[in-house]
């Protein structure tokens, strides 16, 4: 039986390419059914995944739980982004 991956050692190279991946290419789903459906690209989310993808395999020596931190702090940022822009744009379709 194998342990489990204590927290505050740095994830294996395959761990941090498997977490990376995992989340960009879970954006890249989202981007591409928002274009599929309305024809618009949701730039945000392709960022937020190439950020969280250069992160995962950039930050080497960080430990697990501090990588996990940023790759969440990423996807906040992500959707924080997106919410702001999608708001300012639903302003100015909405007639005054």
């Amino acid at each position: 039986m194998r342990r489990a991956h204590p927290p505050e050692e740095p994830l294996s190279q395959a761990a941090r390419v498997a977490l990376g991946l995992g989340v960009a290419v879970f954006l890249a789903s989202f981007v591409l059914a928002r274009y599929r459906a309305a024809g618009r690209i949701a730039w945000e989310r392709l960022a937020g995944g190439a950020a969280a993808l250069a992160a995962a395999l950039l930050l080497d020596e960080t430990r697990a739980v501090g990588l996990l931190a940023i790759v969440i702090a990423i996807l906040v940022a992500t959707i924080a982004a997106e919410t702001v822009r999608l708001r300012e744009l639903r302003a100015r379709m909405r007639p005054s």
